[in-house]
């Protein structure tokens, strides 16, 4: 039977890894029209600054995340071992740079009363530029209900193989928060 895992700064940084790179193999699929997408936004412009730089600042994160690739997670949990726990592995710590760097392309900011996530902020920047027929082509903005349950659904999709990533490298269950998702 295996020794109980430390649970320190450097188990933090795997277990981080492996909840980061989850999503990023849930949205591999979309690679090629996200990147297609990103291209064709980033030509996009619009005479409100804000929104043609919320808009490209979206695209640009979104692309980075489909263009991130996780690093070899067995090789690194097998490096974290073999230094009984003290080292971070270099793949790990410019795997988690990488992916805070994808998901700070654009800054949010609010006015007084606003809320929701960039995706619903640019809809509702793109009211004023909608023709009456393509109403049915821009979705509704979702209830906070519906985003809820969206929340939980995709935490749900990456909770789970990451407790199963984690339980089959011995590390602790304990999941790290979330962080870039994106």
């Amino acid at each position: 039977m295996c020794s109980p895992v430390p649970v320190n700064t450097v188990v933090d940084a795997i277990r981080q890894e492996i909840y980061l790179a989850v999503p990023r193999a849930l949205i591999q699929p979309e690679r090629d029209a996200t990147i297609a997408f990103a291209k064709r936004v980033q030509r996009l412009r619009w005479s409100n600054r804000k929104l043609t730089y919320y808009a490209r600042g979206y695209a640009a994160e979104a692309r980075a995340n489909v263009e991130l690739m996780a690093p070899n997670i067995c090789a690194d949990a097998r490096d974290v071992a073999a230094s009984s726990f003290r080292t971070v592995p270099a793949s790990t710590t410019r795997f988690l740079k990488q992916v805070e760097a994808a998901n700070s392309k654009v800054f949010i900011v609010l006015k007084r009363g606003e809320s929701g996530e960039l995706d619903e902020i640019i809809l509702r920047m793109l009211k004023p530029y909608e023709h009456p027929d393509e109403k049915a082509f821009i979705p509704s903005p979702r209830s906070p209900r519906e985003r809820q349950e969206a929340a939980s659904l995709v935490q749900r999709l990456i909770d789970v193989p990451t407790s199963e990533i984690s339980r089959a490298l011995g590390l602790p269950e304990t999941l790290p928060p979330p962080l870039g998702l994106g």
